[in-house]
């Protein structure tokens, strides 16, 4: 019988710092190419053209408030840490870096799935308070990086300072393509 792999458990980590007991739900970042319709004489249909990609953002919710993280809410700055051990940045921009490490199995087998990101926080949602009930920091990331490994293996990895969108190992942004040397 073929059961699908299903994610059992995953954990957060901002900074170095884990968040396990205390992150409550990812969205992922929905990856969307921008294209444009272009047509040439000759052509029966139009074609669609790689135009870059649309912005990448991610939602995190937290069962508490976080001071550390509601102070880094907003574009960074030069007095923020560095945080760039994916290579998501020349160093000129400071992002904070998230890694997401979960597991899918099914009845036979477990596989790893990490997700490594970095940006900056543009929305602070603080919810709504009642009495006796539990807290919620819902936070929207813009993100500069993202790569997704699935049981070892990078799959898709996308620095957009670095003018890569490489996936399953293959840059989809040709070296000269934009006139940069």
């Amino acid at each position: 019988m073929l059961v699908p792999k299903v994610l059992k458990n995953f954990n957060l980590f901002i900074a170095g710092q884990g968040y396990a007991g205390r992150i409550q739900q990812i969205t992922l970042p929905k990856l969307t190419l921008r294209t444009e319709e272009y047509r040439l004489g000759g052509l029966d249909t139009g074609v669609k053209i790689d135009m870059g990609m649309e912005p990448m953002e991610c939602e995190l919710i937290l069962s508490e408030y976080d001071a550390e993280l509601i102070r880094r809410f907003g574009i960074p700055h030069a007095d923020m840490r560095v945080i760039n051990y994916f290579g998501a940045s020349n160093g000129s921009v400071e992002l904070l870096p998230l890694e997401i490490r979960g597991a899918l199995s099914d009845e036979d087998q477990v596989m790893p799935l990490k997700i490594n990101a970095s940006g900056s926080i543009t929305e602070l949602d603080m919810g709504q308070w009642q009495p006796g009930q539990q807290t919620q920091l819902r936070l929207h990331l813009s993100l500069r990086y993202y790569r997704l490994e699935l049981n070892q293996e990078t799959l898709i990895e996308i620095d957009v300072d670095n003018r890569e969108r490489k996936i399953a190992g293959k840059n989809q942004i040709p070296k000269g393509s934009d006139g940069f040397i």
